[in-house]
């Protein structure tokens, strides 16, 4: 389980977002979404999109492996 209180309520569990948007939803810095190599993304061009249900799940796999 992910701790804190994220700022999900109008995400769609599947929806795409912007590095900005997931930044805002996460509560980080959108530099800290650009400092994680291995966060799940799509590419289409230029375009960067980030799956909420992917997101989540490689969040959930992260935890406990940082102290």
């Amino acid at each position: 389980m992910i701790r804190g209180r994220m700022a999900t309520d109008s995400i769609e569990r599947d929806g795409l977002l912007t590095k900005k948007e997931l930044a805002k939803a996460l509560r980080v810095s959108t530099r800290k979404i650009e400092l994680d190599p291995a966060l799940p993304c799509i590419r289409w061009g230029r375009s960067v999109r980030y799956s909420w249900g992917a997101v989540l799940a490689y969040l959930s796999n992260q935890e406990g492996g940082a102290e």
